[in-house]
């Protein structure tokens, strides 16, 4: 269960440069069958768990409304009622960068149970890989870091690895004015997710800087890097 192929698939760009083939692990069944009972039991917290700019694998929220938020934000610039900036980030190679031992922390700092962070990390403990290239196998290789591209649980994992960095954007200190949305009873829009794509929303050049300091701090933390 702890062993995966790892195929590539080319992203229609330069096949020259490795960053554009995106990896793909190949699971074991029985490993699929397990994740996907952990995802079914963790995801049922998601909403009340994760941060309400993230649109990921969240009950009631999707990859439109991520979009339609951050439309409605250019709408109003365009209109002449919002100035200020918006900061498109993208993780580089997001999900395979994912630090174990951070992720973990970050699950038991949300309340998830001991017990339920040990099966987790049984889908982690000792797992290798090997390329499989047209029919041919090479040497497996010990997966230290990321989650598995391939694996129903992933993406839910994922987000709540984000989910510290989205939170202090949206809620933290250096959190910004935002842009106050229609029919929204006051709130202001910070911040759209979904997975590793984020849009923020600053209203100055200083508050530019304070988001990016939150990157390099996260960055830090999680081993993520800013594409």
């Amino acid at each position: 269960m702890g062993k995966s192929a790892l195929i590539i698939l080319s992203k229609g760009k330069d096949p020259s440069r490795i960053e554009n083939w995106r990896p793909i692990s190949l699971l074991n069944t029985d490993r699929k069958i397990l994740a996907k009972i952990l995802f079914s039991r963790l995801v049922v917290f998601a909403p009340k768990l994760l941060s309400g700019a993230q649109h990921c694998t969240v009950s009631g929220r999707s990859a439109s409304s991520a979009v339609l938020s951050v439309r409605e934000a250019v709408e109003l610039g365009r209109a002449g009622l919002w100035k200020g900036f918006l900061l498109s980030l993208d993780q580089a190679k997001a999900f395979d960068r994912v630090n174990h031992e951070y992720l973990w922390s970050v699950l038991l700092w949300y309340g998830l149970p001991g017990g339920f962070v040990n099966w987790l990390k049984t889908l982690y403990k000792g797992a290798e890989s090997f390329p499989l290239v047209n029919g041919w196998t090479g040497r497996p290789f010990e997966v230290a870091s990321g989650v598995r591209q391939g694996c129903p649980l992933s993406p839910l994992l994922y987000v709540f690895a984000i989910d510290p960095f989205v939170r202090r954007i949206d809620c933290g200190p250096l959190a910004g004015v935002g842009i106050d949305l229609a029919g929204t009873r006051g709130t202001s829009l910070k911040v759209v997710a979904y997975a590793d794509d984020v849009t923020v929303f600053a209203s100055s050049a200083e508050e530019v800087g304070h988001v990016m300091s939150e990157v390099d701090r996260y960055s830090e933390a999680s081993g993520s890097r800013i594409n």
